[in-house]
């Protein structure tokens, strides 16, 4: 998830071992992450991170930097912090927050389908059109469709027969 040109820009592990995903896309907001966020004015004008070319260079370095910095508190001091200096900040979520996201809830992005005959949340296929209700039918068991599928394929009865009986199907 780190970007390729831009540093620093990716996901950062904090002291509460949840990830938060930064953005400092300018020489300017790299000096306000530096002194409002890190508070280490220093690194701001340090010549291995003073420009993103500089800190490209060195992003093993500033990347590690970083995190050793991050891993003295947890996610939420420093999304406070990157708030009030203005820096652009995401959450990085696991299965369990993804699946508790508010605007997943509001969007009404969850919908139930028969898995082996019981009812499995998932989320609605992200197509949507407008007027079009998404299709959630039953997932089929595994080799439901083998019997059709190889009849398509142009085998017959004694064919198919064969398959099974060498356990290819």
């Amino acid at each position: 998830m780190r970007h390729n040109l831009i540093v620093p820009y990716g996901p950062y592990l904090c002291g509460d071992d949840q990830f938060l995903n930064l953005a400092i896309q300018s020489d300017h907001e790299w000096s306000s992450f530096c002194e409002h966020v890190l508070a280490r004015s220093e690194l701001a004008t340090d010549a291995r991170f003073a420009t993103n070319e500089a800190r490209l260079a060195h992003r093993e370095i500033l990347e590690s930097l970083i995190e050793e910095i991050f891993s003295a508190s947890k996610r939420e001091t420093w999304i406070e912090r990157l708030d009030q200096a203005g820096i652009a900040w995401g959450n990085v979520n696991d299965v369990r927050g993804l699946a508790a996201h508010e605007q997943l809830h509001a969007r009404s992005r969850w919908s139930t389908v028969e898995v082996n005959g019981q009812p499995f949340e998932m989320l609605t296929h992200p197509m949507n059109l407008d007027g079009t209700i998404p299709r959630n039918e039953p997932v089929p068991t595994i080799g439901r469709h083998t019997q059709d599928i190889l009849r398509e394929l142009g085998y017959d009865a004694a064919g198919i027969e064969a398959l099974h009986q060498a356990s290819v199907v």
